[in-house]
């Protein structure tokens, strides 16, 4: 499969992504990240000096060295504020060609600012709301205004939160007239923008924002997750305790870098500028960032599309790139996904489940056979272990859980009490997982042959007897056949004999 690496030469940092294209999704096989604040001297000189330019030929040089190890087919490197800014910024990305062997692209901000774009559109249902894409980095601040999932406006501005700590914050901890002046000059910047109270939803990338929600987490003791919300009432209270405390003791908070604590404040501030105007109670962070939005890009110039840039849901995208990731068979996902559904719909009533379990079936049958990618055998159990440990968007832990357990028992075995993942749960999901389980099953016998026949199925309910009829133009014998010997599992959770024909 063919690999891309993506560098991303930050203000503050230099990260490198390799990915390993997976048809309709790309699998992340090398992640490397060294903080480095190049920006610092620019936006106070104006220029990189020597030891800057050594100390990034060095930083790439280790990079290129990981690459190389690697069997990758396309490697763009691009550079963002800190380059645009110095006078010096295309002398060093031609040494760096000279002298590495990486070819720089030093990217406009809207560019930049597109690449965001593209990673949260890959993570959020920006068609549902107005939303800003918000990316604050050490040099600059690249907004992004949705309209209903369409992008409205692409804005470059100079807020970046070390630039901004370097023009007014000279003391610590700072003086409240530091504080005062560097939210006014934000609030000007930003006065200018369509950002209002029609927005219902801010995303922020970047290192600086995503450490944020890593000290949030860490307080709350929430389980790691690649989208955060934050609430604002937290944001004040880390702001009121940065204005107040010294850089040496800010370093010590619990989940802080180090090297990114005296420029949090900037950052946070501006946040808090984009709350208030919005009047939302909290944000979302996003582990991706440019780096994602410049792989999908790198990918779509190659002549792949990933799921959620053909109108898909962006949830039931990734479900499908997940799919992907572990080579399944697509269609017939697919056959069983509209299969379920179908019986979902005929039957909720009766085993009275509401629409919120619609998801969770969905997510199951749809990844119901990655085990495969491990083991055919027990490749329920592998189904299982590989959804549980898979980053499932717009499913909360708990519908992770149920998820990986309904997809584990769509064959073989029945739930019983002495498989530990089933027995841990509590009563009334463990009454779900039957269920559904027993829904899926079905609808997989149903496509025994994998070749999609049945389209559509008929009930018919007499006394204790429930007659299931699939529709189908050919023979569907195989279909019936896988049908019928699993049925089991429903037939107890209905209370009734299943008859397919």
């Amino acid at each position: 499969m063919p690999q891309i690496a993506v560098i991303d030469i930050g203000s503050n940092s230099i990260r490198m992504q390799i990915s390993e294209i997976l048809g309709k999704s790309y699998k992340i096989v090398e992640d490397y990240k060294e903080i480095l604040r190049i920006g610092d001297e620019v936006f106070l000189r104006g220029e990189f000096s020597d030891r800057a330019v050594d100390d990034i030929l060095n930083v790439l040089k280790k990079i290129k060295s990981l690459i190389d190890g690697k069997n990758v087919d396309i490697t763009r490197v691009v550079a963002t504020a800190a380059f645009r800014e110095a006078k010096n910024g295309y002398i060093v990305a031609d040494k760096i060609e000279k002298e590495v062997g990486l070819k720089v692209e030093i990217i406009s901000g809207k560019d930049e600012a597109y690449f965001n774009y593209l990673s949260a559109a890959a993570n959020f249902q920006l068609s549902k709301s107005n939303a800003i894409v918000v990316d604050i980095g050490g040099g600059s601040a690249e907004i992004c205004i949705t309209d209903n999932g369409n992008l409205k406006n692409a804005i470059t501005t100079n807020l970046g939160c070390s630039k901004l700590t370097k023009m007014f914050i000279k003391h610590t901890p700072p003086l409240i007239d530091e504080v005062l002046k560097m939210k006014k000059y934000i609030s000007g910047q930003l006065k200018h923008y369509e950002i209002n109270k029609d927005i219902a939803l801010i995303i922020c990338s970047g290192g600086t924002m995503y450490n944020v929600s890593e000290i949030y987490y860490k307080e709350k003791s929430k389980e790691d997750t690649a989208i955060k919300y934050v609430d604002r009432k937290f944001l004040k209270k880390l702001i009121s305790m940065m204005e107040m405390k010294k850089i040496d003791i800010i370093k010590n908070i619990n989940g802080i870098e180090a090297q990114r604590a005296d420029i949090m404040l900037a950052a946070m501030l501006f946040i808090d500028i984009l709350l208030e105007k919005t009047r939302l109670s909290g944000f979302y962070t996003l582990r991706a960032g440019l780096r994602t939005g410049l792989t999908i890009d790198t990918m779509n110039k190659m002549g792949f599309e990933l799921p959620f840039q053909n109108g898909d849901d962006v949830r039931f995208s990734r479900l499908i790139e997940i799919g992907n990731k572990f080579s399944f068979e697509e269609d017939h996902a697919r056959q069983v996904n509209f299969l379920v559904n179908k019986l979902f719909e005929l039957l909720k009533d009766r085993l009275q489940l509401n629409e919120k379990y619609r998801k969770i079936l969905e997510g199951a049958a749809i990844l119901h056979d990655i085990g495969n990618y491990i083991s055919y055998s027990s490749h329920h159990k592998h189904s299982y272990y590989l959804i549980k440990n898979s980053e499932l968007l717009g499913y909360t832990p708990e519908e992770m859980e149920i998820i990986a357990n309904v997809a584990r028992y769509h064959r073989r075995s029945l739930p019983k009490v002495n498989h530990e993942p089933y027995n841990n749960m509590g009563t009334d999901q463990k009454a779900i997982i039957r269920k559904l389980a027993g829904l899926l099953r079905l609808a997989d016998g149903l496509d025994r042959s994998h070749n999609m026949l049945v389209h559509d199925i008929l009930i018919n309910e007499n006394n204790d007897v429930l007659q299931i009829k699939p529709i189908s133009d050919m023979d569907i014998y195989i279909e019936i056949e896988g049908a019928n010997s699993k049925k089991e599992l429903l037939e107890e959770e209905l209370g009734k004999k299943i008859i397919i024909t």
